[in-house]
C-alpha cells in the first residue's frame, strides 16, 4: 500500500431519486443546505438516535464511502468516545446486501497526498399505474400538503398497494409497489416511540412476519370503503458533516485528518411513484389474538401523523433509505 499522508479527505454523495421516468427531466431543484430546515437532520447510520421533533433521513451511501475507506486504511481505531458519529458508522454493518453492486458507485482513489471516497446511488421507480393525485385534503403538522393515495378498492391498482399491517388507523404498514419489482417502498404510522431507525425497522419486520392465515383477515386486504392519503415528497437536501470534519483516524500506517464529509440526498414521493419495491406483508403483531371474528370496518390509512418511509430490495432485512417524518419541512406544501 501506498504511504499515505495525514490529510485525508471524505466526500460522499448520497443521492436518491424517485418518481421519475428515466426519460423524463430531474424534479429536483438546486441543493439546499441543511442549516435551511430547523427540524431536519442527516441520519449517518440506522443506529443513531431519532428525536421526536425532527426528520431524520437516512441513505446508505455514506457507509458505502466509509467501507470504501477501511478496505484502503484498515479498520480506524483509538476514535474519541465523544465522537459518536465516527463510532456508529466503525460499527455498523446495516449496509451489506442492501443493493446489489451494480445498483450504485462507491470508490477511493490516492491523489497526490489525498484520499478521495466516493458514493454515488440513483433509482428511478415509477408506479405501473398513476394513483390519485389530491389537493385540499391533508394537513400535516397543522399545514395544508399536497397529497396522492387511493379511495376505495380497485383492481387496476390492486398489485400497487398492499396492507402489511392493521391494528388501528394510528397503527399501521402498507406497500406500495412499482414496476421494478425487485424494490419496495414501505409506510408505517405508529405510535410508538424509537431509539431510532433500526430498532424501528426490526420491530417492523416482526410485525410483517405473519402466516398465510392471518392475511386472510380483513386487516390485510384493501377494500370498498378504505382509502390512502399520503403527503407528497420532494426535496434536494446536502450537508457537511461537522461531527466529522477535522477528527483524527489512524490507520495501517498513518493517522488520517477527515477534512471534508458531504452527503446530499434528494427525494420524490408522489403519485406517479417513489424509491421502492415490494413483496413484503403488513401483518397483525404475533402478540396479538385474532379470536373471535370481527367484523371489517372502513380503514382510514392516512398519514397525518409522525411516520417512517423505507425502501428496500425484496428480501433484504435493512432498507436502503429510511425517513422518520414528523413534520412538514420535507413535505410539498398546498
Amino acid at each position: 500500500m501506498k504511504k499515505l499522508s495525514k490529510i485525508f479527505l471524505l466526500l460522499v454523495i448520497a443521492f436518491t431519486i424517485s418518481c421519475k421516468k428515466d426519460n423524463q427531466e430531474s424534479k429536483f431543484d438546486k441543493a439546499k443546505k441543511i442549516t435551511e430546515f430547523k427540524n431536519t437532520k442527516f441520519s449517518p447510520t440506522l443506529e443513531n438516535e431519532i428525536y421526536k421533533e425532527s426528520n431524520s433521513i437516512y441513505c446508505v451511501t455514506l457507509l458505502y464511502a466509509w467501507n470504501e475507506i477501511t478496505d484502503e486504511i484498515g479498520k480506524p481505531w483509538g476514535i474519541d468516545k465523544k465522537d459518536n458519529d465516527l463510532i456508529l458508522l466503525s460499527k455498523s454493518n446495516t449496509y451489506k446486501n442492501v443493493l446489489d453492486k451494480n445498483e450504485y458507485f462507491a470508490d477511493v482513489e490516492i491523489i497526490d497526498n489525498n484520499i478521495t471516497a466516493k458514493a454515488f446511488f440513483k433509482k428511478s421507480l415509477p408506479f405501473e399505474l398513476k394513483l390519485n393525485s389530491y389537493d385540499k385534503k391533508l394537513k400535516f403538522d397543522n399545514v395544508p400538503v399536497k397529497s396522492f393515495g387511493v379511495n376505495g378498492w380497485d383492481f387496476e391498482i390492486s398489485d400497487c398497494v398492499s396492507i402489511l399491517y392493521y391494528k388501528n388507523d394510528d397503527n399501521f404498514i402498507i406497500k406500495l409497489r412499482p414496476t421494478d419489482i425487485t424494490h419496495e417502498i414501505i409506510l408505517f404510522k405508529t405510535e410508538k416511540n424509537y431509539k431510532n431507525l433500526n430498532e424501528m425497522n426490526q420491530s417492523l419486520l416482526k410485525l410483517t412476519d405473519v402466516s398465510t392465515e392471518q392475511k386472510q383477515n380483513w386487516r390485510f386486504n384493501f377494500l370498498d370503503d378504505d382509502i390512502i392519503i399520503i403527503p407528497k415528497f420532494n426535496f434536494n437536501i446536502e450537508k457537511n458533516y461537522e461531527t466529522m470534519e477535522g477528527k483524527i483516524l489512524n490507520g495501517f500506517e498513518n493517522k488520517f485528518r477527515i477534512e471534508t464529509a458531504y452527503q446530499r440526498t434528494a427525494f420524490v414521493l408522489d403519485e406517479n411513484g417513489a424509491e421502492i419495491e415490494s413483496e413484503v406483508e403488513y401483518a397483525v403483531e404475533a402478540s396479538e389474538s385474532i379470536g373471535e371474528i370481527e367484523k371489517p370496518k372502513p380503514k382510514k390509512l392516512i398519514f397525518n401523523k409522525p411516520f417512517y418511509v423505507l425502501l428496500r430490495k425484496k428480501g433484504a432485512e435493512n432498507p436502503y433509505f429510511a425517513l422518520w417524518n414528523v413534520n412538514s419541512e420535507l413535505l410539498v406544501k398546498e
